[in-house]
């Protein structure tokens, strides 16, 4: 077995570890992934499958691709979107050459922030099939903040959001 992990540890973001198994049976490496999963939540922590070649800090996917939601550059305030993203429970997952990327608490989905908006993506890895439809309507959630968002600068109107019980007034600095 070869294990790759992330050399700093941050609070505030996630950890990555990478199993490969040059040989095994599929019972073997089961057991010992749910070994993990069970000895992480004893720790008080969340062990997520994510697709293969995440660690290359990129999506990659052909069959897949993302949903691009956009978001006006005139919202590109640092508070707000991160108190979008601290509202819908995605955490940093780490800084790439094309933007920030993060991952939801559950890890059914990853966001990408970019310069046009977010890209969504679904995790369809086998641990996180189940959460596919919470995934979708956590989706939809989301689209549609960003398009309150959106159209509240098109009517020159000044929406307040509440988020995580606080309002909040995007023109705000």
């Amino acid at each position: 077995m070869y294990l790759e992990y992330d050399k700093d540890y941050k609070p505030s973001q996630c950890y990555h570890l990478e199993f490969q198994w040059i040989v095994a049976t599929g019972c073997v490496v089961d057991d010992f992934i749910q070994a993990c999963v069970r000895r992480a939540k004893q720790c008080g922590l969340i062990m997520v499958q994510t697709p293969v070649g995440r660690t290359t800090r990129t999506f990659i996917n052909t069959f897949v691709s993302p949903v691009l939601i956009r978001l006006d550059n005139r919202l590109n305030d640092p508070i707000l979107i991160q108190s979008i993203l601290d509202h819908f429970k995605f955490i940093k997952d780490c800084d790439c050459e094309n933007g920030i990327e993060f991952i939801h608490r559950s890890g059914m989905a990853f966001i990408k922030l970019t310069e046009d908006g977010f890209l969504w993506y679904t995790n369809d890895t086998p641990s996180c099939r189940a959460q596919i439809m919470m995934a979708r309507n956590l989706l939809k959630q989301f689209q549609e903040v960003c398009s309150t968002l959106n159209s509240s600068l098109d009517l020159n109107t000044v929406p307040i959001i509440e988020i995580d019980d606080k309002k909040m007034d995007p023109e705000q600095t």
